[in-house]
């Protein structure tokens, strides 16, 4: 774990951000930081799910893609910004 928070300060100080199992909340939250149009969690189920991921901060849209990808969550898009739920939810 102290190798993994050495290279977190690192891709910090570089640009990147770093998520080694974090609960997707707390990775939205920081990601949001970064962005122009927030991202959302629109059910709470989706709160707590380890997410282990690196990106540049200027990369942010591509951590949605990824999510999309690797879990079992859609975004939907509106003028509002980006609300992430549950892929099996109509």
């Amino acid at each position: 774990k102290e190798s993994f928070e050495i290279n977190t300060q690192r891709d910090w100080i570089s640009g990147r951000l770093s998520y080694l199992d974090q609960p997707l909340g707390l990775v939205v939250e920081d990601v949001n930081r970064y962005r122009n149009i927030p991202i959302r969690i629109g059910d709470k189920a989706l709160q707590e799910i380890p997410v282990t991921m690196s990106l540049r901060v200027d990369q942010t849209d591509q951590f949605i893609s990824g999510l999309e990808a690797t879990q079992p969550i859609r975004a939907e898009h509106d003028s509002h910004g980006v609300t992430l739920l549950p892929k099996d939810r109509d």
